[in-house]
């Protein structure tokens, strides 16, 4: 059958005007929110896009915190140079691209660093993504010496025991890597000012005292710093700077959960030496500031006094209240 030019342009105009009719209708579906079944599923899924579909639906994005530490790296600071200050580079990898999460605070004069920088990053449940840490040691002048470097999958970090995995380094040593589920509410920033007298002299001259805030992941039978003071140089009765902590890093919001505050006497070569500790809660920091007694080996003896000026929180979200 021949079709002339005039029917086929009107068989295509009628077809146009059919296809113009249904997106019409569907968008007012849509406005009224009344979307048909019928519309949704006019094209039948296959079973391999459908699973996909559902396992899209299905998958979960957490918010995790990473902490680093490493024990008895190699020490490449050079002969007659001291002890190598290391720090962290950290790149998160995921569907093959590269994050930058940033880089920890150096650890002056230790091949046993426990960086206090902790990084939050999204995890999508299922999906394969990867931390790379390259250790760095830090050179005033000159270039700065790679110490190792290791990759962990985030899905072996949280099968492991406790959620921490290690990895040895190539050259030496070997790097730790934990993660924590973050709290869905920010519970704010702890600012706190504290002042030490009287703390003990563990020096020819005068201690040079920081001090350490500190968490247990494993209910008190390690402890891992969350924020580390400056030093205050040889000085018994130190007044140290006002510190701003995360209430979450420290404690995952819960005020009553115990943390440690240790104090050390700086050492530029070597590990710094502890001064002395007390365990406590931030509901008891908020609500005493006054005097903690610092006791060191023999609890019985106390060596020095720490006087709290300032604690108290801002920028929590309000907690969520359970309808009646």
């Amino acid at each position: 059958m021949v079709v002339s030019a005039e029917q086929a342009r009107q068989k295509a105009e009628a077809r146009r005007q059919r296809i113009l009719a249904k997106s019409a209708e569907r968008l007012d579906m849509a406005s009224n929110g009344m979307a048909s079944k019928e519309v949704e599923h006019s094209v039948p899924l296959s079973p391999v896009r459908r699973r996909r579909n559902q396992n899209k639906k299905k998958k979960t994005v957490e918010k995790l915190r990473l902490t680093l530490h490493a024990t008895k790296l190699k020490n490449v600071a050079g002969l007659g140079k001291g002890i190598s200050d290391p720090y962290a580079n950290v790149t998160l990898v995921t569907s093959g691209r590269e994050l930058i999460l940033g880089q920890t605070e150096v650890v002056k004069n230790s091949i046993h660093p426990t960086w206090t920088s902790s990084f939050l990053f999204d995890y999508n449940k299922g999906e394969k993504m990867s931390i790379e840490v390259s250790v760095v040691d830090e050179v005033t002048k000159g270039s700065h010496i790679p110490m190792g470097s290791a990759a962990f999958e985030i899905g072996d970090i949280l099968g492991s025991q406790g959620s921490i995995k290690g990895k040895e380094l190539k050259e030496g040593g070997m790097l730790h890597a934990r993660i924590s589920k973050v709290p869905s509410r920010s519970a704010g920033k702890l600012s706190l000012r504290l002042e030490g007298k009287d703390l003990r002299n563990v020096e020819i001259s005068k201690s040079d005292p920081l001090f350490e805030l500190c968490r247990t992941y494993d209910g008190g039978k390690s402890w891992t710093p969350v924020y580390r003071s400056e030093y205050v140089m040889n000085n018994l009765n130190p007044d140290w700077k006002a510190a701003s902590i995360d209430v979450n890093a420290l404690c995952d919001g819960d005020l009553k959960r115990e943390i440690k505050l240790a104090i050390f006497d700086y050492e530029r070569k070597g590990e710094n030496k502890p001064l002395g500790a007390f365990y406590t809660t931030v509901n008891e920091l908020m609500q005493s500031e006054n005097s903690k007694l610092i006791h060191s080996g023999n609890v019985s003896k106390a060596h020095g006094t720490i006087f709290v000026h300032e604690c108290k929180i801002t920028g929590a979200e309000p907690e969520e209240v359970n309808p009646p």
